[in-house]
């Protein structure tokens, strides 16, 4: 539970402040865009499949790789694709 709480005190902060952190000279690598859209992708699937599926680790075995199909598409465009940074800018 405190690593919860953590964790969403630190992504709070992180939005709040983050148009007040440099600009980057370069765009980021392909590397960079892989390892961010996995972990939002499979954050995203992992905390919706806990919030749908039943109460069973076995469950979560069952939902979320399904939920993955969706996620990480949907976490590569909002994130990384130009058209949708003009969104939240």
């Amino acid at each position: 539970m405190a690593t919860f709480f953590t964790l969403s005190i630190a992504a709070l902060a992180y939005l709040v402040y983050r148009r007040r952190l440099p600009d980057r000279s370069e765009p980021a690598t392909r590397r960079e865009r892989l390892i961010g859209t996995a972990g939002i992708g499979i954050g995203t699937a992992y905390i919706v499949g806990s919030i749908i599926a039943p109460p069973d680790p076995f469950s979560m075995l069952l939902f979320v790789p399904p939920l993955l199909v969706g996620t990480l598409p949907a976490a590569y465009g909002l994130c990384y694709k130009p058209g949708w940074r003009a969104i939240i800018s």
